[in-house]
């Protein structure tokens, strides 16, 4: 299993109102720095992993960390989209592949403004 953690923080693009612009500089940010966080894991372990889609398929689990929740059911994987995105485009395959499923999760920061993204990756179990 990978896991690690990403110090950014995952916003509900539904309810903001900004600029485009300003909307692609956050969400490359984001995604620079899941590819760095991407980059700690050690060569061995980032193979195993990508040649586990091909054997029985992933299973990664996304999880906000915020002082505040969002809707579970829409709020919470729209602010995920650029994390997943990126871990989609370092494991080489499409978000929408079926050989990965892709569960979201949230929980209260044990800070009173802590904000960071959890991701935790492992093959699935038959």
């Amino acid at each position: 299993m990978i896991s690690f953690t990403i110090p950014i923080k995952a916003v509900n693009v539904s309810n903001q109102r900004e600029h485009h612009f300003a909307r692609h500089r956050r969400v490359k940010a984001q995604r620079e720095a899941v590819g760095w966080c991407w980059q700690t894991i050690p060569l061995a372990e980032r193979l195993a992993i990508a040649g586990a889609v091909d054997g029985g398929g992933l299973l990664v689990k996304v999880v906000r960390v915020a002082p505040r929740e969002l809707d579970p059911h829409d709020g919470l994987p729209c602010s995920l989209k650029p994390v997943v995105d990126q871990i989609a485009q370092q494991l080489s395959v499409d978000d929408k592949d079926k050989r990965i499923e892709w569960r979201y999760g949230q929980e209260r920061g044990t800070k009173a403004k802590e904000y960071a993204v959890r991701v935790e990756i492992e093959p699935k179990s038959s």
